[in-house]
């Protein structure tokens, strides 16, 4: 996930303006440490997951898409729970 930077983003996103680049680099920052928190895992170890950056996708792509601090769905992104749960230290 350490390559996971804000131009491979945008291209994800399909947004081909700066405009939205301080949003974006926000909400990839607060993305990886999203991750980290809900995994338990270490950055270096989070790195090391392929699968955790298209998790980091899914979520900044949700992110950048509901920018409302209101819930306007009750639906969970299952791809994305998924493989955040496969790789979770800290469930009890």
């Amino acid at each position: 996930m350490k390559d996971l930077n804000i131009e491979f983003v945008k291209q994800y996103l399909k947004v081909d303006f700066p405009d939205d680049d301080l949003l974006i680099d926000t909400i990839i920052k607060g993305t990886k440490s999203y991750i980290i928190s809900y995994t338990g895992l270490k950055k270096d170890e989070v790195d090391k997951i392929e699968e955790l950056k298209f998790a980091a996708l899914l979520l900044i792509e949700q992110m950048y898409s509901n920018r409302s601090a209101l819930v306007e769905t009750d639906k969970i992104n299952f791809a994305l729970t998924t493989i955040l749960d496969m790789h979770a230290r800290n469930n009890l």
